[in-house]
């Protein structure tokens, strides 16, 4: 009878742990998600305007050269 209680007890305290957790983890990583994406769309901004002004600029050189 005891480990029965224990059995159950047990289940109850591991449903609850996992219910929390993913209360209190739910909001944090979505926030965590937002910011890595916003962070990782800037850079991703700045790393196309970067190839874009050594591709226009070497276009422009090869331009200058054929002249």
């Amino acid at each position: 009878m005891a480990q029965r209680v224990f059995s159950e007890v047990q289940r109850q305290i591991d449903g609850m742990l996992e219910y929390r957790l993913r209360e209190a983890l739910t909001p944090i990583l979505a926030r965590t998600a937002e910011s890595l994406v916003r962070e990782l769309r800037q850079e991703l901004s700045k790393t196309m305007r970067d190839v874009v002004s050594r591709a226009v600029a070497q276009e422009v050189a090869r331009q200058r050269s054929r002249s």
